[in-house]
Order: structure tokens, then C-alpha cells, then sequence
């Protein structure tokens, strides 16, 4: 299949050499009117070449037929990354709050979900809003531990939502969940974080 062969050589020889497989991958489930399949690979389009080009594809795909409308979530995901990485975080705050009012309306695949609250809360604190930050990092947090969720992503949840309980002057909280990231998941202080964490905190977005 020619987007799985252009994802290989994509990871072994970069996204220049890739970059024609993805392309021709696209090119061929549309014509095949295989819509989920073209919008994954403009999916894969937009990491290996023209960010903003293959991604507004990939919308397209995404918002006319309901089989490729999954892959909107994904798409706004990696934009909103992108232009994070690129100093901008008004922009990426756009971005992920679309992401994951997508992400809302899709059950397969909850880490997007998370990896969207994410995105959002760290726009926002970026941006001096951290309250807003605030429940947003508390939802992630608590959907990993609910679900053992243990990619490295999990981390960067609780990192971030420590470096936002900081900001709001929360500081037994911030440091409650420090300990529980350096500690073993059977050590008391993680206990006690995760009963703690989810005391809803009232937050003015309605995302």
C-alpha cells in the first residue's frame, strides 16, 4: 500500500523522499473515492511537506464526507503543534480549541482528546490565561491515570498542569504532583494526588 510504504520511508530516509509516495497515496485513494484512506495520507502530506496546504486537504476531505471526518481532529492536532513550534501560540490556541471541539464529537482514540486539552491549556498559559489552563490540564491529568495511560505525552499532562497550579498559587498541589512524577505509582504521594486531582475547577471556557 503506497501510504504505508511512503510512512516507512518517511521514518528511514526523511519526509523529502517520502513526500511522493504520501502524494501519490492521496492522489490514488481519491480517485478510488477511499476518503478515509485520502484524508490520512493528507494527514501524512502535511507532516512530511506543506504544512497549512495539505492540512486545509485534508479539512476539506474531512468536513464533505462523513468517512474521512475522523481525520479532522488529527489534522487541526498537528497544525496547532506546528504553530506552537513556530512562536505562534494566538494562533495554536485557535487551532486546538477547533481540534478538540473535533475531538469531542469522536469516540475512537480518546488520547487525541487529551493531546487537545493539552493544547489548549498550554496556549492559554502561554498567553497569561493559566486558570482557564487550569481544568483543562486536570481533565488530561485524570484520563491518565484512569486509564494508565503511559506514552511519553503523559508526562508532559503533568508537567504542565504543575507548572499551572504554580501559576494560580496552588503550590501544595504543584508540588503534590511533582513528587508523584518522580515517585513509583505505589508511593502514598501519588495516592493522594490521584484523589485529589478532578476537584473540578471552574473554568470559564465552555470546551
Amino acid at each position: 500500500m503506497l501510504l504505508e510504504r511512503g510512512r516507512i520511508v518517511r521514518r528511514t530516509g526523511g519526509d523529502t523522499v517520502a513526500l511522493s509516495l504520501l502524494e501519490q497515496a492521496y492522489e490514488v485513494a481519491l480517485a478510488a473515492r477511499q476518503h478515509f484512506i485520502a484524508a490520512d495520507a493528507a494527514h501524512s502530506c502535511a507532516l512530511a511537506g506543506d504544512m497549512i496546504a495539505w492540512t486545509n486537504r485534508g479539512l476539506e476531505l474531512a468536513d464533505r464526507f462523513e468517512a474521512a471526518r475522523y481525520w479532522r481532529g488529527a489534522l487541526l492536532l498537528n497544525l496547532g503543534d506546528w504553530q506552537w513550534e513556530h512562536g505562534e501560540p494566538a494562533k495554536s490556541l485557535a487551532t486546538f480549541e477547533a481540534a478538540l471541539e473535533a475531538r469531542q464529537r469522536e469516540s475512537r482514540n480518546p488520547s487525541l482528546t487529551a493531546e487537545a486539552r493539552y493544547g489548549v491549556a498550554r496556549a492559554l498559559r502561554a498567553l497569561g490565561r493559566p486558570l482557564e489552563a487550569v481544568p483543562l490540564l486536570e481533565q488530561a491529568v485524570r484520563w491518565v491515570e484512569e486509564t494508565e495511560f503511559e506514552q511519553p505525552e503523559a508526562r508532559e499532562y503533568q508537567k504542565e498542569l504543575a507548572a499551572a497550579y504554580d501559576d494560580v498559587g496552588r503550590p501544595v498541589e504543584a508540588a503534590a504532583l511533582r513528587a508523584a512524577l518522580h515517585g513509583p505509582r505505589t508511593d502514598p504521594s501519588v495516592r493522594e494526588y490521584s484523589r485529589t486531582v478532578g476537584q473540578p475547577s471552574v473554568c470559564p471556557l465552555s470546551v
